[in-house]
């Protein structure tokens, strides 16, 4: 797998069309929560930082929040991207990566570099962005060769 080990994918939300960053965020976060008041404030949690480009068309959010308890990583995918003040092209997809409150900065530090490693290889956007279902973008984080027949 791409990720780096220990490091899962949580939630894939795509085919997203929401017209902004805090919405594509809020339905990829009540998506991974369920309860509409902790998305909120995860949401808020996320928002505190600005958001880093990886690559043309990806963006990374981060955050140290509670609710988890290991790193994971969460990713809202859409054809059409959202404008971000502050980056050149629309965001297509957002990683959003989730570590507990309770976890070693040096982990959380990994799990970035993990993460933004992914958006370095050619093409991820491009498939992430183009996914019709979340089986679609989890078999493009998996190298053809580590998928099982």
């Amino acid at each position: 797998m791409v990720l780096p080990s220990g490091l899962a994918v949580q939630r894939l939300c795509v085919g997203l069309s929401a017209p902004d960053l805090e919405d594509r965020l809020r339905i990829l976060l009540r998506d991974r929560f369920g309860e509409p008041a902790t998305a909120e404030a995860v949401l808020r949690e996320l928002l505190r930082i600005e958001p880093a480009e990886l690559a043309p068309g990806a963006l990374l959010l981060h955050a140290h929040i509670p609710q988890v308890d290991r790193s994971e990583v969460n990713v809202a995918a859409g054809a059409e991207g959202v404008p971000v003040e502050g980056v050149d092209e629309p965001a297509r997809v957002l990683f959003v990566l989730l570590s507990g409150t309770d976890q070693p900065a040096a982990e959380h530090l990994r799990a970035l570099a993990g993460v933004a490693g992914i958006a370095r290889i050619e093409g991820i956007v491009e498939r992430l962005a183009g996914a019709t279902d979340p089986e679609q973008a989890r078999r493009a984080l998996i190298p053809s060769e580590d998928v099982e027949a």
